[in-house]
């Protein structure tokens, strides 16, 4: 094999990887902004059912509990949109992985205590109970978000690379 030709080929696998990249990155944004949508909607669906379900996790008092029901459907959807959406992805993910790496976090806490109390991850509609399904489901989320994160940071630097962007911040 001749000079160009090798040439050619590195630049074939170049392309093939970066859509790889790209397309494996579109897919976890899209699974991650899909879950944090149907959550949000289920939320602002019916507030008093959310807020009656951060109560049932008694971590907080009355105000702030309300303020956690207010604040977050409305944080998930703006994270869900951002990632659909592709608008500031890195801040996007970083933004999932403490939104569920804080659903983790409650639900292990509320697991130990022994509640019985329905997860409220998807309004009435999803009856689970907090327990292994809704902590791996959680913890999984976060792992997507990070495994999006890492996506967004290589496709970043490759193209940074490429186009000589590599003095930008």
């Amino acid at each position: 094999m001749n000079l160009p030709n090798q040439v050619a080929e590195t630049g074939r696998r170049h392309r093939f990887r970066q859509m790889a990249l790209v397309v494996g990155e579109r897919v976890v944004a899209i699974a991650l902004a899909l879950l944090l949508l149907r959550s949000s909607f289920a939320h602002l669906g019916n507030p008093y059912y959310f807020l009656s379900t951060v109560y049932s996790y008694q971590l907080t008092g009355i105000e702030p509990g309300k303020w956690v029901a207010i604040v977050l459907p409305f944080l998930q959807l703006i994270v869900g949109i951002c990632l659909l959406l592709r608008w500031w992805p890195i801040e996007s993910y970083l933004l999932a992985i403490f939104l569920f790496l804080g659903f983790t976090t409650v639900q292990v806490i509320a697991w130990y205590n022994g509640l019985e109390i329905a997860c409220g991850c998807f309004g009435t509609s999803g009856g689970l109970q907090v327990g292994r399904q809704t902590v791996t489901l959680a913890t999984s989320a976060a792992a997507a978000s990070l495994l999006g994160l890492m996506l967004s940071l290589i496709y970043r630097h490759w193209k940074r690379t490429l186009l000589g962007w590599e003095s930008l911040p």
